[in-house]
């Protein structure tokens, strides 16, 4: 992109040919007011406080795209009257309800009255009641206090893409006509709109979205605010803990928020979640389900007993939702001990990545400024929402196209675009291997020999958007690595990779499966005697309390992460632990470490790591919209890719069941949030609900692999078709030993049980 050299301020800038006037102010730290604009989102200008002048003409900062040599003023007092005006127009009949509001504090009405020195009001209108509503289970809407800046509309579009919240009538007193001649046209826009309009679902009265609660964390004032956090805590009594999300392969920035639990206690307590909303995004799990924490003291009869158990066991099994550092101790401990490490969903993704043959080369800037995107092999908005955003970014501010192939039809998915620049194909059971063989033959000079063929009126959508010779970015879900071909795809993908310039993105099923492939040795099969490191064992370790001993959870540690970008984030402790963790039994065991991140810079050179120890490693972003958090491992392994045939695997005419969770469900912490509500159990469209004379919540009886058993049916309105889903995220179900070394969609039985 061509530089260009601009002025702001008597501050002579270079910058980027079509940046906007008010990103090049912030990346070098010049301040403009605004409250309707967020970074990589479309400008609204539904605030107009970021007024300027360029060249002498007065524009908005939002929009207007910096030009070589233009010289900008921020401020003077022509600006400063005008932005004056602005506040006085928002404070017109808010509410002054700040003593018990939400954002009190962190607000930006608040912030921005008193940066524009409003000290009197010129403007005066008849107000209109606006009760509390109740938009779902987690978001609550005052629309007394909204001040339509659209943060929230811009959010749901352009970062999330489900397009959930739109405006309606307010039927608000009418603006005096008169007033045009006493007020700016600029300002009289802005006030109409406040009279006229609310926040509103696009759906109905209910907002039907995933909750992912990023419309709460852009509201600049205390409209939209979480149901869990109101008139909990004051802002300003919360301190801040930089952490990553523990939930999901992101590991996106985030703040644990805490403070004392009672005025009786000084026990620590985390009361909400939040993002720098400016740079980055979080799902609904990682916002809203933090309330699992328990505590445990040392207790010296459980810590003999698992020593016991260690010196007995010859097999630790385990999770992905560990750190670098966890899964260190653990092959540390199967170095010396000889001890088998079981990681089902981390070792199928291993032995994917290594037939693979070096790490992916895509990050999700890649996505955001790819001209085309072709999705394979996941139910994306279930599977990593983050991605998601980011092709929705991709589509939305890039003008992008993609390409989404899934059995399960996808309607998040489907709503992030339009057909013309989104194409979302739901194919057959097993056709996953027919698919990347044809982008293979469209897009590379791969030539495979094959039958298979879309229909001619798909095919010709399809080949249009593969005829391209823009930037190409592949993204790979957790569906190729459990399949029966899954060293065929995997080959296949590399073949891709190195005859083309197709990017390649291998998403990590679990938070740190990245991580735990590359540091540990991971076995295929148990040995006799099992330790279960938040999994069923023999001898049971587990951060909720229901196993043998108690150990700590992600959010009682500190640690990294290695993330779906190849960066290694640190994550920091939000609520002390009392009890032992691994480390204290490694120690025990012979290892030494004073503190589990005495190993961060220990982690495998030879696997990409830096020889960087925790408390040098960064975790924040910048204002010029830079990433600064942790480092990203380089690609020094290289193994060569097996090369393997293609099994034949038939579609036989059955009903398939897909394992897979519900949006706000991720994993055992997430399942023991009171703050999540979703249940354990099948989901299914309403469509094929209705083809089973079902009801949600309806009991079946289910067969899958000669495994009968009970539990619930729901529906979920994100999904269509005949396929439905079961949950992994609570052991009520026998799920996780049913799929555990198997493809994700399985041949079931459904019948109606007994109420």
């Amino acid at each position: 992109m061509a530089k260009i050299n601009i002025t702001i301020d008597n501050k002579a800038i270079e910058c980027n040919e079509n940046e906007t006037i008010l990103n090049v102010a912030r990346a070098n730290d010049v301040f403009i007011p605004a409250i309707c604009y967020l970074n990589d989102c479309s400008p609204t200008l539904a605030c107009r406080l970021c007024m300027v002048q360029s060249d002498g003409k007065q524009v908005f900062a939002c929009n207007a795209k910096a030009k070589d040599g233009v010289v900008i003023t921020t401020s003077n007092k022509e600006l400063e009257s005008h932005r004056n005006d602005v506040m006085q127009v928002y404070d017109v009949n808010h509410p002054l309800e700040c003593g018990v509001c939400d954002k009190s504090g962190e607000c930006e009405l608040q912030n921005y009255t008193h940066y524009t020195e409003v000290s009197t009001q010129n403007h005066t209108i008849a107000d209109t009641p606006r009760p509390q509503e109740e938009f779902n289970e987690d978001i609550l809407y005052n629309p007394g206090l909204c001040i339509m800046c659209e943060r929230c509309i811009t959010v749901c579009n352009d970062s999330v893409g489900e397009g959930a919240l739109g405006t309606r009538q307010r039927e608000g007193e009418s603006l005096n006509k008169d007033l045009k001649e006493t007020i700016s046209k600029d300002l009289f826009a802005m006030w109409n709109k406040l009279q006229k309009s609310l926040i509103a679902p696009t759906s109905g009265e209910n907002l039907d979205c995933s909750s992912c609660g990023e419309c709460i964390s852009v509201c600049p004032v205390g409209s939209l605010t979480s149901k869990h956090f109101e008139y909990t805590s004051n802002a300003w009594e919360l301190t801040k803990i930089p952490a990553s999300n523990p939930h999901s392969s992101d590991c996106e920035l985030m703040y644990y928020e805490v403070k004392h639990s009672s005025g009786t206690s000084n026990e620590a307590k985390i009361y909400r979640v939040t993002n720098d909303f400016g740079f980055s995004n979080l799902h609904g799990a990682a916002r809203f389900g933090f309330d699992y924490i328990s505590n445990s003291a040392k207790n010296e009869k459980e810590l003999s007993n698992t020593l016991i158990a260690f010196k007995k066991a010859d097999t630790i099994i385990f999770d992905s939702f560990i750190t670098n550092e966890e899964a260190l101790i653990l092959q540390r401990l199967k170095e010396k001990y000889g001890y088998k490490l079981i990681n089902h969903e981390a070792k199928a993704y291993q032995d994917f990545l290594y037939n693979f043959g070096h790490l992916y080369s895509a990050n999700t800037k890649d996505i955001k400024s790819s001209d085309l995107i072709i999705v394979l092999g996941t139910n994306l908005s279930h599977d990593h929402p983050n991605t998601g955003y980011a092709i929705n970014k991709a589509l939305k501010m890039n003008k992008a196209k993609a390409l989404y192939f899934h059995p399960i039809e996808n309607n998040i998915v489907s709503s992030f675009a339009k057909p013309k620049s989104l194409l979302s194909i739901t194919h057959k059971v097993y056709e996953e291997e027919n698919i990347l063989e044809y982008i293979a033959n469209k897009m590379t000079p791969i030539n495979i020999d094959t039958e298979f063929k879309f229909d001619d009126e798909l095919q010709e959508q399809i080949d249009s958007f593969c005829d391209t010779n823009s930037t190409v970015t592949i993204v790979v879900g957790e569906d190729y690595y459990t399949h029966p071909n899954s060293s065929y795809l995997s080959s296949l993908l590399h073949e891709i990779s190195i005859n083309s310039n197709i990017k390649v993105m291998l998403i990590p099923p679990k938070t740190n499966s990245l991580g735990v492939s590359l540091i540990c040795d991971l076995d295929k099969d148990e040995g006799e005697y099992s330790i279960g490191y938040n999994q069923k064992g023999d001898f049971t370790m587990s951060a909720l309390g229901t196993g043998d001993i108690q150990i700590p959870s992600l959010a009682q540690q500190e640690g990294t992460f290695t993330n779906i970008n190849k960066k290694v984030v640190p994550t920091n402790v939000a609520v002390t632990f009392d009890g032992y963790n691994l480390n204290d039994i490694a120690n025990f065991m012979g290892l030494e470490a004073k503190n589990t991140i005495d190993y961060t810079h220990e982690l495998p050179v030879f696997k990409g790591y830096k020889n960087i120890k925790f408390d040098e490693l960064d975790n924040f972003y910048g204002n010029d919209n830079i990433e600064y958090r942790g480092y990203e491992i380089e690609d020094n392994f290289c193994f060569i890719p097996q090369t393997s045939s293609k099994k034949e695997l038939e579609n036989k005419d059955e009903t398939y069941i897909y394992r897979c969770n519900p949006i706000k469900q991720f994993n055992y912490l997430t399942g023991a949030s009171k703050n999540i509500t979703e249940s354990h159990g099948v989901y299914a469209s309403k469509e094929y609900l209705d083809s089973l004379d079902l009801k949600s919540s309806d009991t079946i009886s289910l067969n899958i692999e000669n495994t009968t058993f009970d539990t619930n049916i729901y529906v979920d309105n994100k999904i269509n078709g005949n396929i439905c889903y079961i949950t992994d995220f609570n052991s009520a179900i026998p799920t996780e030993n049913i799929f555990k070394n198997g493809y994700r969609f399985k041949p079931v039985s459904i019948k109606k049980g007994a109420n």
